[in-house]
């Protein structure tokens, strides 16, 4: 029997949470590219989550989910969600070159942007966001090098999430 998903006073799961925090920032779709535990549990008996992802706005974002003790809960009460949150599109990524095995993802100061990295691109590809010729082809040599990280497509087409977007509420 599959455990069933620990949910706040408000409802809600970890998926739900990160999903409403994700919808107020403008967010409307994304594809989990890598989420790990903390290692917390937040009061409300949700682990708290480091998740990287790609948005519908293009960009990569790192996001933590943590507790704010001090923020005001859509029901009134003290005691809310926060997300710390940042941008990591201009952080190097090494590319996949058709070279040595280089995985996806690999984080390092070496030469490289986000733009030619086959996860990202297969990313942008599953939320309707443009990718150059040149992305095309980097997608194609590297999963034709590469048939096993298939997989890895099949993956990401099951993270990508659409969100209802909540009312615009001034916070």
């Amino acid at each position: 029997m599959i455990r069933e998903a620990e949910r706040d006073k408000w409802g809600m799961d970890q998926d739900a949470v990160i999903g409403d925090q994700l919808a107020r920032a403008g967010i409307t779709a994304y594809v989990l590219l890598d989420a790990e535990p903390e290692g917390g549990i937040l009061p409300t008996s949700i682990g708290d989550v480091n998740e990287v992802f790609v948005g519908s706005d293009g960009n990569i974002h790192n996001v933590v989910l943590r507790w704010n003790p001090n923020k005001q809960a859509p029901d009134g009460s003290t005691g809310y969600y926060d997300f710390e949150t940042w941008d990591r599109s201009s952080q190097k990524i090494v590319p996949w070159t058709k070279g040595p095995d280089i995985p996806p993802m690999r984080r390092g100061d070496a030469e490289g942007t986000t733009y030619l990295d086959p996860d990202y691109i297969q990313s942008r590809k599953l939320l309707d966001l443009p990718i150059s010729d040149d992305q095309e082809e980097i997608l194609r040599d590297y999963l034709e090098a590469h048939p096993d990280r298939y997989d890895r497509v099949k993956q990401l087409e099951k993270t990508v999430t659409v969100l209802n977007q909540p009312p615009k509420t001034s916070e």
